[in-house]
């Protein structure tokens, strides 16, 4: 019996001693949780004669199991990426058509946009070498269409993939497009700009009858203002009991013909996705008026945010998606034009395409992710931490793949090539992650 009681206590001394070699793997980057659930094993085990170094090893196994990888890289994670290559996430999450590149930014992005860079030569222009005093030859760089990061100190980076790796570039000289004033233009409005018979368009009259305040003050415009090709400026006044609670007046074409997307919201039912265009009866098409509009959610303070127009489910008619709500359950929803209505066709939950506050009404995008000729969906999930890639081709709804992160989406998603041909999803997260979602 006194023997039993001296192993009994020699394995619990033993034990103690394994637990302290826990302090390296917390060091090295193993979650609390897993290293609790390490010592939890171990101890199971303390009251059983089981060899120390056995006993340790168990540790170091549970450990590394429950973490799911190998030991972690934390020099890797440590280095600033300016030119970063990193492999497609593991995981039945991460399946799917597209594929993910990340690179961890110095510091928080706060804008992600693509446009065009008059004279930025592509990646792929090469000088050749000249004799030995010859003047290098001049030659003018086509404009090139490029996606632009800005981080939170003003930063401008180029993104572009190069076979299998993920780089952010310095910019140099390329700066994003100054902002448009027109008249009356609300305050964090954005003017748009058309190639059909409207060839601007924007939200003025600024008012404070509605007290909403969900894009980041509770400034509303009861106007509607686009000029023609004419050049003729054409106004819609709202109602006394409605507004528009909206910066972005989208230029879109329905089922061919040109118009202008909004969110027109009601004082007492709530906010409607409507839709505006020239008159087509009027000979000069000098009058702009509603063309159609969706049922309102149905009570003040429901919002909903527009994702953009496309034939998604390959029928031929031209689809509005929208996320209604997207701060309270939101859901995904696909309207179709049925003489001045907009008729909901599909809808499915789990969407959020804004953050509360946020004049960033661009976080969602889309693209044709699985190359069947039929315009995907790409909006993040209801908390932001994933992206969902989503369809409704054929008439069926179905999430093509969910792109997982560790913190949520805070930026507009931008969808441009990145010197592959090939579309991309460009945005960014919360703690300065850049992502890549690519063909």
């Amino acid at each position: 019996m006194r023997q039993e009681a001296t192993r009994s206590r020699a394995a619990r001394t033993s034990l103690s001693e394994v637990c302290r070699a826990c302090m390296p793997l917390r060091i090295a980057g193993f979650p609390a949780a897993h290293l609790a659930a390490a010592r939890f094993a171990a101890a199971r085990l303390s009251f059983v004669h089981v060899d120390p170094a056995r006993l340790l090893a168990l540790l170091l196994l549970t450990a590394l199991l429950l973490s799911g990888s190998a030991w972690p890289d934390t020099a890797a994670a440590a280095e600033p990426a300016r030119a970063a290559k990193v492999a497609e996430p593991s995981g039945p999450e991460s399946r799917g058509p597209l594929r993910v590149l990340t690179a961890r930014l110095p510091l928080p992005v706060k804008r992600v946009l693509a446009l065009t860079c008059p004279g930025l030569a592509p990646a792929d222009l090469v000088r050749y070498p000249q004799r030995p005093g010859t003047p290098e030859p001049t030659r003018e760089a086509p404009p090139l269409r490029t996606v632009m990061v800005v981080d939170e100190q003003g930063h401008r980076s180029r993104v572009r993939l190069q076979e299998d790796a993920l780089l952010v570039e310095p910019l140099g000289d390329c700066k994003p497009p100054e902002r448009i004033e027109r008249p009356d233009q609300i305050d964090g409005g954005r003017v748009s700009f058309g190639t059909g018979v409207i060839a601007e368009a924007w939200l003025a009259a600024a008012t404070l009858k509605y007290r909403h305040g969900i894009l980041g003050d509770v400034v509303t415009a009861a106007e509607l203002r686009v000029t023609n090709r004419q050049g003729n400026e054409l106004r819609y006044r709202l109602p006394d009991d409605a507004v528009f609670e909206d910066h972005w007046a989208r230029m879109v074409v329905v089922d061919g013909q040109d118009a202008v997307l909004v969110v027109r919201t009601g004082l007492n039912d709530g906010a409607a996705a409507a839709l505006f265009g020239l008159d087509r009866t009027a000979a000069d098409a000098s009058a702009l008026v509603p063309l159609a509009q969706s049922e309102p959610l149905g009570a003040p303070n429901r919002w909903l945010n527009p994702v953009g127009v496309g034939d998604f489910d390959g029928s031929g008619s031209t689809g509005i998606a929208v996320v209604l709500t997207p701060h309270a359950g939101g859901s995904l929803a696909v309207y179709l034009r049925q003489g001045a209505k907009l008729v909901e066709r599909y809808r499915a939950p789990g969407f959020s395409n804004h953050e509360i506050y946020s004049r960033e009404l661009g976080m969602s995008a889309i693209i044709d992710a699985n190359g069947d000729g039929i315009p995907d969906l790409a909006v993040p999930d209801a908390t932001r931490g994933a992206l969902r890639v989503v369809t409704f081709a054929r008439g069926r709804f179905a999430e093509l793949q969910h792109i997982s992160h560790e913190s949520p989406i805070v930026t507009g998603i931008a969808v441009q090539s990145l010197g592959d041909g090939r579309p991309s999803l460009v945005y960014a997260l919360q703690d300065g992650t850049l992502v890549v979602a690519t063909r």
